[in-house]
């Protein structure tokens, strides 16, 4: 029996927490939290040292939200895709990756790794991700025993193994191959939160702008150092207005945005995290997006052609504009330098900003965000602790109250608050957030959570 404290020069990854010199047959794990890369390491681990002559179990239980699979696609993939080969390779009926849903919080951390005449179990406060491991501080006690053996280390191994067989026997485990995200299990207030997802208005500096680097005598002037300049003097200067302008630049006409109203916000309440949305409305919340990045991309995508494909020109441009700004501080500011007046730094400026530029912008993720305006992200899970949980249900709840309070008779074109109150029947609209928040657990209580929120017509 050991105690160990993590991080540790000798653990970099979860296989050195098993030193078992002999042909494993199992790996059982249950841990709140994962990450894709500590269970591949477990998995390759049973991989190439399985005891091939038997049936090899590789069993790794999550908890149901906190492994993000019912509000992101891509979770659900690589975990399905880990749990595919899992069913592929190791014969055990029992052999996969499950989430599970108890309430409110599946937290427990355990490992446990055999062979067929020794074992290791390891209890703590480590959960199965690589920053737990090598960054966080965690305490973790390490037993091995003998599977033959009666001693104090083997009951505690077996009392673990009961238990993850009464997780299977109870049905709170859902295999990867059978969820299905269309019906998230929401049993709880936390359930139907952290399964939604994080909208905020994405205020992304102008991918378009050349810092120009002004002293800052020159910035805090009003000047006319240059038409193309604002007139405060800005100390970045816009590629578009370099582009277009007819005089001073390349004179290329660019379709700029339509304006489109997003109807997006219906579908949210706006919490103090940003604008949550439940998971049974981001598809429609994605076809609003859709329309606005549509209206906004033609203008997106020329620009960036352009700096792609002539960006000589665009420096040349770009080049007689700080020739005729360097003039100007010579005559205003005598004895004032400007680290652009001398070409050679202009054009290492402008390569390293061309260079920066394309790396931004050859991600689609980028150019989605800055095309719809919108950037989205997985609640946390703030259940953790006290304060942010609170903090962050009553916001929810005061966005209801607000929505219902500022429809008046009409009724709210919010979706979600409408829905909440068509569904708790209340006599009257909810003023307070006890009130509130005491009718919604008792609701969630006795029904599906994801019911409270979804209207299957639009809202006028």
């Amino acid at each position: 029996m050991k105690l160990i404290k993590t991080p540790a020069e000798s653990i970099t990854d979860f296989e050195d927490l098993f030193p078992i010199d002999k042909a494993l047959m199992r790996v059982l794990v249950v841990s709140g939290y994962y990450d894709n890369q500590s269970i591949k390491q477990l998995f390759e681990m049973l991989k190439k040292r399985r005891d091939k002559r038997s049936s090899s179990e590789f069993v790794i239980i999550v908890d149901a939200f906190a492994s993000r699979c019912y509000s992101d696609s891509k979770m659900l993939g690589k975990l399905s895709a880990i749990n595919q080969k899992a069913r592929e390779i190791f014969s055990h009926e029992r052999s996969g990756v499950y989430l599970a849903k108890t309430s409110p919080l599946f937290h427990p951390k355990g490992y446990l790794v055999e062979s067929r005449t020794t074992g290791r179990f390891i209890l703590g406060s480590l959960n199965l991700t690589n920053k737990g491991l090598t960054k966080n501080e965690e305490l973790i006690l390490s037993l091995s025993y003998n599977i033959a053996g009666k001693g104090k280390e083997n009951r505690i191994a077996q009392d673990f193994k009961h238990y993850v067989d009464d997780l299977f026997k109870r049905k709170v485990l859902t295999r990867l191959d059978c969820v299905d995200t269309k019906t998230t299990p929401s049993s709880s207030l936390r359930d139907v939160l952290i399964s939604g997802r994080l909208y905020s208005e994405f205020k992304a500096q102008d991918p378009f702008r050349f810092d120009l680097n002004l002293p800052d005598e020159v910035v805090k002037e009003i000047s006319s150092l240059n038409p193309m300049l604002e007139s405060k003097t800005s100390n970045t200067i816009s590629i578009t207005k370099i582009i277009e302008d007819e005089n001073n630049g390349l004179g290329i006409k660019i379709p700029h945005s339509t304006v489109i109203k997003s109807q997006w916000k219906k579908y949210c309440l706006q919490s103090c995290y940003g604008y949550w949305a439940p998971q049974c409305y981001l598809e429609n919340i994605e076809e609003e997006l859709v329309k606005k990045s549509d209206a906004r991309r033609p203008f997106y995508t020329e620009m960036i052609t352009i700096i792609s494909n002539q960006d000589d020109l665009v420096f040349q441009a770009l080049e007689k504009v700080c020739q005729t700004i360097s003039e100007r501080i010579e005559s205003d500011y005598p004895g004032l330098t400007w680290k652009y007046s001398n070409p050679n730094e202009l054009k290492n400026g402008w390569n390293k900003w061309l260079l920066l530029f394309k790396i931004k912008t050859g991600n689609s993720e980028y150019i989605k965000r800055l095309s719809s305006g919108i950037s989205n992200v997985s609640v946390p899970d703030v259940w953790c602790d006290h304060v942010s949980k609170e903090e962050f249900e009553k916001s929810i709840f005061e966005a209801m109250i607000y929505e219902w309070q500022k429809s008046g008779d009409n009724g709210s074109r919010n979706l979600l608050a409408s829905r909440v109150l068509n569904e708790l029947e209340p006599s009257s609209p909810f003023s307070d957030i006890e009130s509130l928040s005491e009718r919604i657990t008792e609701y969630i209580d006795k029904n599906c959570g994801e019911e409270l929120f979804y209207w299957d017509y639009e809202a006028p």
